[in-house]
């Protein structure tokens, strides 16, 4: 059975909104958050270790991490 709620009620919040407008964690789409070691750099070609996906997987944003100090 599925599980997945269309209209949640924000944290901060107080009547029903739909997840796709909110951080709500039950939000249906399946889309991960990663921090990465740059292995090698090759023309348009990244290698990177630490990540838990499957070849061809659609990567859609790349950012630096700063670790502050």
């Amino acid at each position: 059975r599925d599980e997945t709620k269309l209209k949640v009620i924000p944290r901060k919040g107080n009547e029903l909104r739909g997840v796709f407008s909110t951080r709500a964690p039950s939000r249906p789409n399946h889309i991960d958050i990663t921090v990465v070691r740059l292995i090698s750099v090759d023309k348009n070609i990244l290698t990177v270790s630490g990540v838990d996906m499957l070849d061809g997987s659609p990567l859609l944003d790349i950012k630096p991490a700063i670790e502050h100090e």
